[in-house]
């Protein structure tokens, strides 16, 4: 357990949260990225047990090398976050599950599923990873002339398979979980568009489970599940997340596929029935902070804070991160984001916006990846018919002096 020793590194999620990436890989949780293998070898859940994946060696090391006070490389996210004065995924959990008594044989408390990459959008930031539409456009990039050549890859076997409906590995022994289980996360991929994923939303409330259960979602806001309202109603806490980049056009520029009027009626009926259902519904938004919108961050929170919905920040750790960004323009960003005052959230406001200057301030310009950043955002718009200049105007005359030609 968490003690004076090895409070910097000690982490609650090995031992209580299990995650399911849209490959089938098996992680402690969304945000690290160690991987656990059965001890008979097997990487994904198309190949064995997912309760033997939770039972497995790989997972009793993590959590032994983070008692012993070991910072390991692959939950460099948390750390970093934690140096930038963000609460980390791990210290939001830590505090959470404080109170509970944990152990090594226990079986999940949180069943995080992210069932694959069958998704109906392509946003910006994303990835064949976690959308199909991805899979299609970046088959005409890496082989334009057999794209099929692509699209057929052994990498995406286990994409296919792992949540496929007769996966028995998977769709059998998850039904083993869910008593146990307070809190289930789905995620994608898109998970309303995964009509699967409702047997096991059924399956707990047909055995009561669920009226004890904190039923999560991370959805891109496109769609409204109507018909599967009244089996939400029977969940002890709903929480449905839309991800959400941006307003009007740059929203439609960040999450291309997606009719940012739509996401706004999804929103607003989620709201409807939070106001009125006798369930607890939590309706929130999850604001992904990157090179192309950090700019605009303000405008995104403010809009969202005016409705009166959660607002979690997250800051992209990967190529698209504000990291790279060059000094002067870093200096800009931070000099707008200090002259913002938020007339509904303030508190939030300061918090949220300090962190984000912390991750400017506390990295690095990277000339390489800013030219490649440039790169691939030309050969986006050309494929998808859009252009940043036209789209973020005032963020692309200020960027337009800091461009490198080749």
């Amino acid at each position: 357990m968490m003690n004076e020793n090895n409070k910097h590194s000690w982490c609650a999620n090995p031992y209580l949260n299990l995650s399911v990436q849209p490959n089938g890989i098996v992680k402690p949780c969304c945000m690290s990225n160690i991987e656990f293998v059965t001890d008979t070898g097997a990487k994904t859940v198309n190949k064995d047990s997912i309760l033997n994946f939770w039972n497995s060696k790989s997972r009793a090391k993590m959590i032994d090398d983070l008692n012993n006070g070991i910072q390991i490389p692959e939950c460099s996210a948390c750390w970093k976050e934690d140096n930038a004065g963000k609460e980390s995924k791990r210290w939001r959990d830590n505090n959470t599950y404080i109170e509970r008594e944990l152990s090594k044989d226990m079986l999940p408390l949180v069943v995080d599923l992210s069932m694959g990459n069958l998704c109906n959008i392509k946003c910006r930031i994303c990835s064949p990873r976690h959308s199909t539409p991805w899979v299609i456009e970046q088959a005409k990039v890496t082989n334009p002339d057999n794209p099929k050549k692509y699209t057929n890859d052994i990498k995406w076997i286990p994409f296919k398979e792992s949540f496929d409906e007769n996966n028995n590995y998977f769709w059998d022994d998850i039904v083993k979980l869910l008593p146990n289980a307070e809190r289930l996360d789905f995620a994608g991929g898109e998970p309303f568009y995964i009509e699967k994923h409702w047997d096991v939303v059924k399956l707990c409330v047909d055995n009561g489970w669920s009226k004890q259960q904190h039923i999560h979602y991370n959805t891109n806001g496109t769609i409204y599940p109507e018909k599967y309202i009244s089996l939400l109603e029977e969940f002890k806490i709903v929480d449905i997340q839309v991800s959400t980049d941006g307003i009007g056009e740059k929203f439609e520029y960040m999450r291309h596929g997606a009719d940012w009027l739509k996401s706004e009626q999804v929103i607003d009926k989620l709201c409807s029935i939070r106001d009125t259902s006798a369930t607890e519904w939590r309706i929130g938004v999850c604001i992904s902070v990157s090179a192309f919108n950090v700019y605009d961050f303000f405008e995104t929170y403010e809009h969202y804070a005016a409705k009166g919905v959660h607002i979690y920040v997250n800051v992209v750790h990967d190529h698209h991160s504000i990291k790279f960004l060059p000094e002067e323009l870093k200096k800009i960003i931070i000099n707008k984001l200090k002259n913002c005052e938020s007339e509904y959230k303030q508190q939030q406001w300061e918090k949220e916006s300090n962190m984000i200057e912390k991750h400017l301030f506390n990295t690095s310009y990277n000339l390489r990846e800013w030219k490649e950043f440039w790169r691939e955002l030309k050969m986006r718009d050309t494929l998808r018919d859009e252009t940043f200049e036209t789209t973020f105007p005032e963020y692309y005359n200020i960027m337009k002096n800091f461009l490198i030609k080749d």
